[in-house]
């Protein structure tokens, strides 16, 4: 037990983080989730309430016809239209640490 407590403790912290400082991650989920509701609109997958965690490897896979990827079309609408969320990454940044 005495092996586990460390990482337990970082897992602690890393939920603890998750539950007060995941604002912005939380508004970046918000848009990836409208973005695919509106990209499948009209079909069975549209209207959803949720995704995968993988599916978001396939924002970087799926292109325009200007050919750019919805990873770079996201980045840009969130750096021109929502600043502050942009900051989701610093407000994490204990988390990595449970991965030790």
């Amino acid at each position: 037990i005495g092996e586990l407590k460390p990482s337990l403790l970082r897992i602690k912290q890393a939920t603890t983080t998750m539950q007060s400082n995941a604002e912005n991650f939380l508004k970046l989920i918000e848009i990836v989730l409208a973005l695919g509701n509106f990209l499948n609109s009209g079909t069975p997958k549209g209207n959803a309430i949720g995704f995968s965690i993988r599916s978001l490897e396939k924002l970087n896979d799926t292109k325009g016809n200007d050919k750019i990827t919805l990873l770079t079309f996201l980045i840009e609408y969130i750096e021109e239209k929502k600043p502050d969320i942009s900051n989701w990454t610093k407000e994490l940044s204990n988390i990595k640490y449970a991965t030790k």
